[in-house]
């Protein structure tokens, strides 16, 4: 008898189920239509799709005398209680001394989610627009930032992570070139002069690189590359802003600077203001700096 009924109750799926309860309903919000239980329509006046349009909802009714919680004022225990449970409570909602699940770890959100999350703040006011601090809660944000700035630990950490980016080659040669552009450097005389020079007598063969237009060796721009196939710098030395690295007064004459430019394969050929006032013997000089190869440059001043 029992199978007989299984299999009669076989075929009754659905609708056709006689305990079949559900209704359609409407979503207050958007109005899409659902199927709800007995049980459910008893329990919830309203339907929603889905959480977030519950919220959108409550949002624009349940405020002021329309909320449910308002007039209901919560007891000194029940302040305490909650006081205690958020001791030590950070604005994230990560307590003092726990580690938050995506610190120092890089790729943990994908393409698309930090897309999705950019598109999400696009044309959104920004929170903290209108609201005006007063003068007191100014002055006490300026004390606080001014005792953070003088702080040695944090003097500290800020020298450290300065350093640590400052070792990073592309991270350098970027802000010296933004450096330059900001103070807007342009050669000057003495290196148009000798630039010059470099055109008549060797035309094609150097760019002018005050600028760091061409490259930056070992975090040092120098004045003049060779652009033809040849790895050579020459370096313009004035004879008053350099005069303590002149070989008779005690100077070494510019090695230092051809030491850091050796490392990065570079020759580097020290030309002296004063010489280009006698082009001949300036062009002697060149024309053995490119025909004749040296461990180390020319120190003639």
């Amino acid at each position: 008898m029992r199978d007989r009924l299984g299999r009669f109750m076989k075929g009754m799926l659905g609708k056709e189920h006689p305990r079949w309860s559900r209704k359609e309903v409407k979503c207050v919000w958007c109005g899409k239509e659902l199927l709800r239980t007995a049980s459910q329509r008893a329990n919830c006046k309203r339907a929603f799709c889905n959480l977030k349009h519950k919220g959108k909802w409550q949002s624009v009714n349940c405020l002021g005398k329309d909320s449910s919680h308002y007039g209901h004022l919560l007891s000194e225990e029940s302040k305490e209680k909650n006081r205690i449970a958020h001791l030590g409570m950070h604005r994230g909602g990560v307590k003092k001394g726990n580690i938050p699940w995506n610190k120092n770890k890089k790729g943990c959100f994908s393409n698309r989610t930090i897309v999705e999350m950019q598109r999400s703040h696009l044309g959104q006011p920004s929170s903290m627009k209108g609201k005006h601090f007063s003068e007191e809660v100014v002055e006490h944000n300026r004390q606080a930032q001014k005792l953070h700035f003088q702080n040695p630990g944090a003097i500290q950490v800020r020298k450290d992570a300065q350093l640590k980016k400052w070792r990073d080659e592309n991270y350098r040669e970027k802000q010296m070139k933004a450096i330059l552009r900001g103070n807007r450097i342009k050669p000057n005389k003495a290196e148009l002069r000798l630039f010059s020079i470099l055109q008549k007598y060797f035309p094609g063969d150097y760019a002018l690189n005050v600028k760091a237009e061409v490259m930056i060796l070992g975090g040092k721009i120098p004045d003049f590359v060779n652009v033809n196939g040849q790895k050579k710098v020459i370096e313009l030395y004035g004879d008053y802003h350099h005069q303590d690295e002149k070989l008779e007064n005690g100077g070494d004459g510019g090695r230092k600077r051809e030491e850091i430019f050796a490392k990065c394969g570079f020759e580097t050929l020290i030309v002296w203001e004063h010489e280009l006032l006698n082009e001949d013997l300036l062009f002697q000089k060149l024309t053995r700096f490119k025909f004749v190869r040296r461990k180390h440059s020319h120190h003639q001043n």
